[in-house]
């Protein structure tokens, strides 16, 4: 050693702390390998080393002593690896002399190695006369002037933006003598190979490379442990990247396996050429993950390999998934396909967003299907890709896809841009043309934005709507004789390959080759709008279709139950579609509810609807056409925003729009009792004041009078608006049933306005083999935060590349996507659920089973329920899994119900002798806790089976000792015994001769609140022809009504009747039932239910049968003074393994 680090010191205190290069020559004799750059920088000041950047790392300062053996060590005393970062406090020693000096880093104050908010905060309070640990105060003294002053300060503000000195090149080092790379933890990703550009993706449980897609199999979940290793998930399969056996020798294949927190699973990253190479913690020689002969083919597998830092094999990038403005920004307003020149056909696009976007991110789809006016239902349902309930392909034969990429159009919030469709016959026609023909129309174009989107490709028309049907008119908007959905979609949303290696962005359809339905469903689920009309066999000359909102599901919902209930008497396939969130409709009604509209196919006569769709509308037909003016109310964004109650019962509404044209702003306040479903006050209230905010303008009115404080209410809002003169015209908001007072909800602290409550992509691949289970709990989620918090909540598949806020449900198990959302080294089991939080805006709630993931799901209703304020949804989180007991744990009721009534039909034994189903049967009763149960087909091995059980549950049944026929009763009732006394019962046997179909009924009485009410369980006759048994039918109906009425004289009571009717909504039976005047079916007057369908299926299978709701045969018949505030259908697979009935439960109270 030629000096010591002593000495050293010395001889740079003699020449003035200053270290220059004669300087850095007599401390370290020359030619030492010494870092030039080193040298010049570092300076030695009274034991310390000083003006060392943030970001440093060891082996910059061990090299400026390149003489000597030194090593540095950390505030503990222990040594870091050479490409550690170091921080203030840290030593240099060295190894012979164990002499030290002190390192000191620019701005480091509190010795955390990095210069933050914290040090400038320490910096200021030392300046300002309090004093901090002498060790760092030379930190402060960032100017090297020898004081501590604000110009220390400040240089320390500026170097939080300036980064890090120039570092050696490390790729030389090896990998022990590195620290694993921090690249954050809880994140998805892809991981890309440097060699390939491939991304590492799974086909089974074998990980290879492949083509890069959006697809889950090439999504992984990277945690981070405190040792610095990471446990790498799959997002398809929930199973971990994996050493083979355990081994971490070169040749040892990688796949992947269920966590089992071994050093297999663990995976140490480290930087090298700017890439990352992955070594596995079992590898004891370090070998590195490497691509099979550093391969580049789509299949080539992974494996270990012994580290090469220029193999580029062994080399990856993690790709982290950037979260995607998905939006919906804009939105079509208005198509004229008819005017009375064809030449100047248009389309209108507004920005509703509040961001400035440009038109050349997106493409226009035609979806289109020649109209005859016979079959509206089956072209509905094809334009949309939606699955047909009759049965018939729904893949389309013409698509178009107008790229719009060359049209920089830059379109601010509310900005209006006008789409003119121009054909190779009129390319010499200009902007200047088209404003002069639709001024000399009426219009005022002074400002409008109009841009000529050509249709042709220099020599002929390309788009033209005759690739539809030849008598569809010449322009790209069909005239006639044909059906068209238009989606707008942004560029970067469908240049995309899916996973099963299909490239949407250039899929395309002919008679030749049908696009599939799913991915005509790809690309509207990606639509920022979807427009669609319908022309038949005339023209509509000099008329445009004008929509004004996007599509509510939930006024979507109830409007459509409304509108198919009187179809549903006369005709068999009578259905409501679900619609698309991004769909475009008319003006609501002044209900606040959208307008559907009927697409029918004609029977066979052509006279008559055969089948019926109630659909999203074609929008406002209007002869005033405005290309480039938005007609009072077109998007709007009037909507209510907020409520609050005064401790006097004062309502304060709050409602917003997006812009100034109104002189009068209000709602329509309707008041129901939740105890009674009856509207107990309506008022009107309006303010012509209103406040610009961020977005728009925001308005407040407060109402009183209202009985709000009286107990549980639910408000129907529905905002509205009245135009300016001379329109003086009326805009209707969506209305919203919400509870109140509302409350709110947040994420890590953010709000959940946005909130989309999702399910995996590949959730019926996972070992439950529950998927509408899982969509169940979804949809009932959604539904009940948004009736406690006035948020609207869509529904659908997780995305985890959305900037959105998500609420995951998924079922767990091996191969389960579910795994890879779990916590860190759980598991969640058959019977347990879980709730996690590890990232920013996401929620993810797993259960070993649908009804474990629904019940799990509900805490957060019912902490929604019980709040007042805020519930932030992280608190209710919980990383260790809960086992579910169904004996205490419950489904909770809706909100305002006193009662749940279930009704069952178990399946005869004969038809299924699986005993080991009357424990599942047991296991879901628990779980919804009906208080009263109505059971068909319970014969006599059914009845020695489950009855049993469901005494010990603490049920009273009603069987035997009612029955007077000579076999057993098939129709039980069973109560709660803990709840109710029976006031008196009795058994039936219906018309037909058999007695297998009768009805049991039971007066029963709550013990607490002494209510009084009755129910029946009934199956009505099914022997023999169809002819024959319509006909008994109508007699069992006739027997249910008199049965009903009887109880009412003699008990003056309400009724529940439920069973296995065996009729339709379209039989006499059924007619007769509800036209009596008695009883109502409660699909149709439930407060909460979503749209309907036939919701039947067969054994061990939870697929709706095909069909309409009309098809129907398990109901609730009610008299008048049951309030119904939800009917649902139990669809998941504990239930659809006991039977081929789904369970059917309505939460009640009664309108006293």
């Amino acid at each position: 050693m030629k000096k010591s680090l002593l000495s050293k010191a010395l001889s740079t205190l003699l020449a003035l702390s200053l270290v220059t290069a004669s300087v850095c020559a007599a401390l370290i004799d020359a030619p030492s390998p010494i870092n030039e750059k080193a040298a010049t920088s570092l300076e030695i000041k009274n034991g310390m080393i000083v003006n060392i950047k943030a970001g440093t790392k060891a082996y910059y300062i061990i090299d400026a002593f390149a003489d000597d053996v030194c090593s540095v060590k950390d505030h503990d005393g222990k040594a870091v690896k050479s490409n550690a970062i170091v921080a203030s406090g840290y030593t240099l020693v060295n190894s012979t002399t164990s002499e030290t000096l002190k390192i000191i880093v620019n701005g480091d104050v509190n010795g955390d190695g990095i210069v933050n908010g914290v040090d400038i905060l320490r910096a200021k309070k030392h300046i300002g006369g309090n004093s901090v640990q002498s060790r760092y105060e030379e930190a402060i003294d960032f100017n090297r002037d020898g004081k501590y002053t604000a110009a220390d300060v400040d240089m320390m503000v500026s170097s939080v933006l300036e980064g890090t000195y120039e570092m050696p090149d490390t790729d030389d080092l090896p990998l022990e003598e590195l620290e694993p790379a921090d690249i954050g933890s809880n994140f998805w990703g892809n991981i890309r190979g440097v060699g390939s550009n491939y991304n590492i993706a799974l086909s089974g449980d074998t990980a290879l490379i492949r083509y890069p897609n959006t697809g889950y199999r090439q999504i992984w979940r990277f945690i981070r442990f405190s040792d610095g290793s990471y446990e790498i998930t799959n997002l398809y399969t929930g199973k971990s990247l994996d050493c083979d056996a355990g081994a971490g020798t070169p040749g040892t294949p990688v796949n992947t396996y269920l966590s089992n927190n071994s050093n297999a699973q663990r995976w140490y990253l480290y930087e090298v050429k700017g890439n990352l190479v992955f070594v596995p913690k079992c590898s004891t020689t370090k070998c590195a993950l490497e691509v099979v002969g550093g391969g580049t083919a789509s299949g080539t597998k992974l494996q270990l390999a012994t580290y090469s830092k220029t193999s580029t094999a062994q080399q990856f990038k993690v790709v982290k998934l950037n979260k995607s403005n998905i939006e919906k920004n804009l939105a079509i307003s208005e198509i004229c396909q008819t005017p009375a020149n064809g030449a100047y056909e248009f389309m209108e696009v507004i920005n509703t967003s509040d961001r400035t976007v440009n038109l050349n991110q997106y493409s226009l789809y035609r979806f289109g299907f020649a109209n005859s006016g016979k079959n509206e239902s089956n072209g509905y349902n094809i334009l949309l890709g939606l699955v047909s309930g009759v049965e018939v392909s729904t893949d389309i034969k013409c698509l178009e896809r107008v790229n719009l990429s060359s049209y920089n159009v830059s379109m601010a919030p509310n900005k209006i841009v006008v789409l003119w469709f121009v054909t190779y016959a009129n390319r010499n026609l200009t902007v200047d043309d088209f404003k002069a023909y639709w001024t000399e129309k009426g219009s005022n174009m002074t400002n409008v934005t109009v841009v000529p989107v050509a249709i042709h490709d220099g020599s002929a028309d390309i788009h033209a709507a005759t690739k539809i049907n030849k008598g569809c008119g010449q322009g790209f908007l069909p005239d006639m004789k044909a059906g068209v959905a238009f989606s707008l979609v942004k560029n970067s949303a469908v240049n995309v390959r899916l996973d099963n290696g299909t490239n949407l962005g250039t899929v395309t359809a002919s008679a030749d080759a049908l696009l599939a339905r799913e991915l005509t469903a790809e690309i509207h689920n990606r639509a920022d709008s979807i427009a669609l009309y319908f022309v038949r066999e005339t023209a509509e000359t000099d008329t445009s279709r004008n929509y004004y909102n996007y599509v509510d599901y939930e006024t979507y919902a109830d409007a459509s139950s409304q509108a198919i209930k009187e179809p549903m008497r006369t005709y068999i396939h009578t259905f409501a579609a679900s619609p698309y969130s991004a769909q475009v409709t008319t003006s609501n009604t002044s209900l606040g509810r959208p307008k559907l509209y009927e697409y029918v196919n004609l029977d066979s006569t052509g006279t008559a609807p055969g089948v019926i769709t109630y659909g999203v509308d074609g929008g406002n037909k209007k002869t005033d056409i405005s290309p480039g003016t938005r007609w009072c109310g077109q998007f709007s964004g009037l909507d209510l925003t907020g409520t609050s109650v005064d401790a006097s019962g004062n309502l304060t509404l709050t409602g917003k729009f997006e812009y100034d044209q109104y002189k009068e702003l209000g709602f329509v306040v309707t008041t129901v009792a939740t105890a009674t479903g009856k509207a107990i006050a309506k008022k009107t209230v309006n303010t012509t004041e209103y406040k610009a905010i961020s977005g728009g303008y925001s308005y407040s009115v407060t109402v009183s009078g209202l009985p709000l404080n009286d107990g549980s209410v639910v408000l129907s809002v529905v905002p509205y608006a009245i135009f300016n003169a001379p329109s003086n015209a009326r805009v209707n908001g969506t209305a919203e049933e919400i509870r109140c007072p509302l409350v709110s909800a947040t994420i890590n602290g953010k709000s959940i306005e946005g909130l989309k409550v999702t399910y995996l992509a590949n959730e019926e691949n996972a070992p439950a083999n529950d998927v509408a289970g899982i969509k169940e709990a979804v949809e009932l989620l959604a539904n009940d935060i948004e009736y406690y918090t006035g948020v609207e909540v869509e529904t659908g598949i997780y995305d985890p590349r959305a900037s959105y806020p998500q609420i995951v449900i998924a079922t767990s198990g091996n191969g389960s996507g579910g795994n890879a959302i779990v916590a860190n080294n759980k598991t969640i089991g058959a019977n347990q659920y879980g709730m996690i939080n590890k990232t920013d805006r996401e929620i993810y709630v797993v259960g070993g089973n649908a009804i474990a993931a629904e019940y799990a799901s509900q805490l957060i209703s019912k902490a929604l329920a019980s709040a007042k304020g805020n519930v932030e949804l992280k608190a209710l989180c919980f990383d260790t899994p809960k086992t579910l007991d169904t004996k205490n744990d419950h489904l909770p009721l809706t909100d305002g119900a006193k009662y749940r009534i279930m009704t069952f039909n178990m399946l005869w034994y004969e038809s299924h002798k699986d005993t080991s189903r009357y424990n599942s049967m047991i296991e879901f009763i628990n779980y919804y806790s009906p208080d009263v149960i109505g059971f068909q087909e319970c014969c006599i091995e059914n009845m020695n089976r489950l009855m049993p059980l469901l005494k010990a549950q603490g049920y009273t049944v009603i069987q035997a000792e009612v029955f007077t026929g000579t076999e057993s009763n098939r129709v039980p009732l069973a109560y709660k015994t803990s709840k109710f006394t029976c006031v008196e019962k009795g058994w039936k046997q219906l018309p037909g001769g058999d007695e297998r179909f009768g009805v049991t009924w039971a007066v029963l009485k709550d013990k607490t609140t002494s209510q009084v009410f009755a129910a029946t369980s009934t199956h009505f006759y099914n022997v023999g022809a169809l002819e024959d048994k319509v006909i008994v039918r109508k007699e069992n109906t006739k027997t249910i009504l008199n049965v009903t009425k009887d109880i009412v004289n003699r008990y003056g009571c309400e009724v529940i009747n439920m069973g296995d009717y065996n009729m339709r909504t379209y039989d006499e039976a059924y007619h007769l039932m509800v036209d009596d005047g008695i009883l109502t079916e409660t699909r149709f007057t439930a407060f909460r239910y979503g749209i309907m369908i036939r919701g039947g299926h067969t054994l061990n299978n939870t697929v709706p049968l095909v069909g309409s709701p009309s098809r129907v045969i398990d109901f609730f018949f009610t008299t008048s003074k049951v309030n119904v505030l939800r009917s649902r259908s139990v669809v998941n697979m504990t239930s659809a393994t006991t039977s081929d009935h789904a369970p059917v439960y309505t939460d009640i109270s009664f309108i006293k």
